[in-house]
C-alpha cells in the first residue's frame, strides 16, 4: 500500500472557477474585495514597485500590471479608480485586494471584505505568461510536501519564498506560455495533504 499518512487527492474542479476571461477595455465583473495595509507598507509588490498603503492601487491575479480599474461599492454607490500593481488575492472567492487608501476612498475599511463591481478602464501591457499557484504556507515542510506530490504529475513545480510580516512559501507550477494551458492545469486539481491544508489552485499572471 502507498503511504497513507501523506497523500494527494486530485479531483476535477467542474465549476470553472479557475477560468481567466479575455480582458478588454470595458470588461466588467463583480465579486468580493478585501484590502491590505500596514503589514505590507514599504515592501515590494509583485510588479517591483514599493507598496504604498495610502496609494490608489490594487492586487489582481491575472490583469496586466498598469491596468486601470473603476471599483464601485454597489451598496453606497461610491467608486474609486485604482491601478493594478500587485498579485492577489490568493483566496479563491475574492477577486481584488485593494490598497488601504483605495478601501478608505471607497468607505469599506471597516467591513474588511465587501462586494464590489469592477470595470476595466484601460489595460496595461499583457505579457501573457501564467502560473498556477497551489497554495501559500507558513511552514516550509508543508510547502515541500505539496511540491513533492505535485512533481509526480508536473516537472515545473517550485517553491517561492516571500517576505511580508513573516516568511511565507508559495508553491507554484509554471510558467505557462498560454492562459489556456494554465487554466487546464488549475481546473484539474484540488490538493489535500495529510489533513493539514486544502488548497484550491488559482491562475496568476507571472509578470
Amino acid at each position: 500500500m502507498k503511504k497513507l499518512f501523506l497523500f494527494v487527492v486530485f479531483i476535477l474542479i467542474i465549476n470553472g472557477c479557475a477560468t481567466v476571461p479575455a480582458y478588454k477595455q470595458g470588461y466588467r465583473t463583480s465579486g468580493l474585495a478585501s484590502w491590505y495595509g500596514s503589514d505590507f507598507h514599504g515592501k515590494k509588490t509583485s510588479s517591483g514597485e514599493t507598496y504604498d498603503m495610502y496609494g490608489l492601487t490594487a492586487a489582481h491575479r491575472t490583469l496586466p500590471f498598469g491596468t486601470m480599474l473603476r471599483v464601485t461599492d454597489p451598496t453606497s454607490g461610491r467608486a474609486v479608480n485604482v491601478r493594478v500593481n500587485d498579485r492577489g488575492p490568493f483566496v479563491p472567492d475574492r477577486i481584488l485586494d485593494l490598497s488601504y487608501g483605495a478601501a478608505q476612498s471607497l468607505g469599506t475599511v471597516g467591513r474588511g471584505v465587501t462586494a464590489v463591481a469592477i470595470e476595466v478602464v484601460s489595460l496595461g501591457l499583457d505579457r501573457g505568461v501564467f502560473l498556477v499557484q497551489l497554495g501559500t504556507f507558513s511552514v516550509p515542510e508543508n510547502a515541500d510536501r505539496v511540491k513533492q506530490k505535485a512533481e509526480q504529475y508536473y516537472r515545473k513545480v517550485y517553491i517561492e519564498p516571500v517576505e511580508h510580516d513573516r516568511r511565507l512559501y508559495r508553491v507554484r507550477i509554471g510558467p505557462f506560455e498560454s492562459r489556456e494551458e494554465a487554466e487546464s492545469v488549475a481546473r484539474q486539481f484540488s490538493i489535500k495533504t495529510n489533513g493539514l491544508e486544502t488548497v484550491d489552485p488559482v491562475v496568476i499572471r507571472a509578470d
